[in-house]
């Protein structure tokens, strides 16, 4: 099964004029946020749910994925100047899921791996409002009503992939 399996938790400092970065081991995430923890127990099984909380997000946006290929698939025989693209959008959507499924390894993969399933929201989002173009030239709002859902969908994990690790203080024991 693919998941998403990071590793890179950053050591104590000594050497640094920071108390955190003195003193914590530190996960770094894309979202923007750096988590500090006291020991490096809880930093791993920070890590584990980090992963199991990005695998999870990968799992809903391929199913989005598949719902937004299908409703495009549907659309297809209306396309004319959209189709390249939404083609073109569906082919850099399927080499960030697969460089995502492959990072994990590298110094800054906690990052990349955020970065990349937000790109992958964005993609398609663009494939949607190319997909909502055509269906309102045609007057075929239930399907516009259909891609506000899956937009309204990819706005909520949007939002907890940018607010992940955000609001965890210094303080705080992960366990």
């Amino acid at each position: 099964m693919k998941k998403i399996n990071l590793h890179k938790i950053g050591r104590p400092d000594k050497s640094s004029i920071h108390t955190k970065q003195k003193k914590y081991h530190s996960v770094f995430l894309g979202s923007g946020a750096t988590v500090y923890f006291k020991n490096l127990k809880h930093a791993r099984a920070y890590l584990v749910a980090t992963n199991k909380f990005l695998t999870l997000k990968l799992f809903d946006i391929n199913q989005l994925y598949i719902e937004t290929f299908a409703a495009y698939r549907l659309a297809w025989f209306d396309m004319r100047d959209n189709l390249g693209v939404v083609t073109r959008e569906f082919n850099l959507i399927d080499q960030r899921f697969n460089k995502v499924t492959n990072l994990g390894r590298g110094p800054n993969d906690n990052a990349w791996v955020f970065k990349d399933l937000l790109l992958v929201c964005e993609g398609l989002e663009t494939c949607i409002f190319e997909l909502d173009k055509t269906h309102r030239q045609r007057n075929n709002f239930s399907a516009v009503w259909h891609n506000n859902t899956l937009l309204n969908r990819i706005e909520i994990i949007k939002n907890e992939l940018n607010n992940y690790g955000k609001d965890m203080p210094v303080t705080d024991v992960y366990t």
